[in-house]
């Protein structure tokens, strides 16, 4: 299951939640044109985890957006031995049910696809390119921007562009490389490229490898 929580500078705290056959009437009534910001967790993590729900707070904080959180947690759990690779298959799902939501709001003429903002994490960098590629096959729009924070390699790393985030997913794609360094026994056996770029423009903060403090 995907729930897509709902959150407001009117339900900062309590999120309501949506789905592409019940956009829910707050949404419906308050959300005209107003920005609206997709955030996907990665592996092991859900919508309730805390850089998440700390983003969430600081981008109601700067503007009066929807903030639409994606929590897929079930998919990005560890499942037995398979570990990684169930929750890097199931990346191509959440874009999908992603991309039926945003069909939904574009149907009802909510939101145009210029303020839509994808930001995603590890696996959900991917989650967010698959929306894309949905979204411009199911409506021949273009979401207007994808941010990827650490895009996850493995499985994905050496794929062909309709096989993970690309660049032709939104009008602009940002990629942000902070820890390209680590795990590098695990990634080398999954034919990582270390800091390949994916977006329109990326960004290597100290190098991109390992970050001071962490």
């Amino acid at each position: 299951p995907i729930d897509f929580m709902l959150y407001t500078r009117q339900n900062k705290e309590n999120p309501e939640f949506i789905e592409p056959d019940n956009l829910g009437q707050n949404f419906i009534s308050g959300s005209s044109h107003k920005g609206t910001v997709f955030i996907i967790h990665g592996f092991t993590d859900s919508g309730y985890g805390e850089w998440v729900q700390d983003m969430k707070s600081e981008l109601l904080q700067f503007d009066n957006l929807n903030v639409i959180v994606v929590n897929w947690k079930e998919g990005a759990k560890r499942s037995g031995w398979r570990l990684y690779v169930n929750a890097a298959h199931n990346t191509r799902y959440v874009g999908l049910r992603t991309a039926e939501l945003i069909r939904a709001i574009f149907y009802q003429k909510l939101i145009p696809e210029s303020k839509i903002h994808m930001i995603g994490h590890s696996l959900g960098a991917h989650c967010s390119g698959f929306t894309g590629k949905n979204v411009k096959s199911m409506t021949g729009k273009i979401i207007g921007r994808i941010s990827g924070l650490d895009p996850a390699g493995p499985l994905f790393a050496n794929s062909k562009p309709d096989q993970r985030l690309d660049k032709s997913d939104a009008k602009f794609v940002d990629i942000i490389h902070t820890n390209d360094g680590n795990l590098v026994g695990i990634i080398s056996a999954f034919g990582w490229k270390k800091n390949s770029p994916l977006g329109h423009v990326d960004f290597y903060p100290n190098g991109g490898s390992k970050q001071p403090g962490c």
